[in-house]
């Protein structure tokens, strides 16, 4: 009984320092990740997406502008307590604690998904690089879909070797959507885009 063919792979040769050179379909087209990808099979016609670095920028903005105003609020609170008697808050220090640790987070939650969910369909770091929050459809995002965006981004970044990972996701990924963009099925795109 004759065997299968070998399939015929192709070969690389590497002379010298410099990088092989791999054979390319002759329709294939390499994106860069700064490469403007209007014309992607992966993303709808028309919707232009936004650059990594914008989207670090936007971050940083929201991380900023969030931490200013959980902290002024967890500072209000903590003044609270110590400046009303316990008796009059009817709180004892567990229902206290529990307090302060809530509500930065319920602060993020609402900054995130009321800002992304809202007709603006951005925080104030998505303005300043001029991008909005979409569905994969084109659509704009309602508080719960924001909701879950902002939930399963709050779980990646507990976790800093998953939020490696959805950062790379983002840098070289075709859509550029990191883990909570894939699950809540968003994508962060330019604000002129359709």
């Amino acid at each position: 009984m004759p065997h299968p063919p070998v399939p015929q792979y192709p070969v690389i040769i590497m002379t010298g320092n410099e990088p092989p050179q791999l054979p390319q379909a002759p329709n294939q087209q390499v994106l860069s990740s700064d490469q403007d990808r209007s014309n992607n099979p992966f993303v709808l016609p028309g919707c232009r997406l936004i650059a990594f670095a914008d989207r670090c920028k936007a971050a940083g903005i929201d991380a900023g502008l969030v931490c200013a105003l959980a902290s002024f609020m967890v500072t209000a609170a903590h003044l609270l307590r110590a400046y009303v008697p316990q008796d009059d808050l009817g709180l004892d220090d567990t229902s206290m604690t529990a307090i302060l640790i809530t509500l930065p987070l319920a602060v993020s939650w609402l900054y995130f998904a009321g800002l992304e969910g809202s007709p603006t369909q951005a925080t104030v770091g998505k303005l300043f690089v001029d991008a909005r929050v979409r569905t994969i459809d084109g659509k704009p995002i309602g508080f719960i879909r924001a909701s879950m965006r902002f939930f399963v981004k709050a779980l990646t970044v507990a976790m800093l070797p998953v939020v490696l990972v959805s950062a790379l996701l983002a840098y070289r990924f075709e859509r550029r959507q990191a883990i909570h963009d894939l699950i809540a099925r968003t994508l962060v795109v330019a604000r002129d885009s359709k």
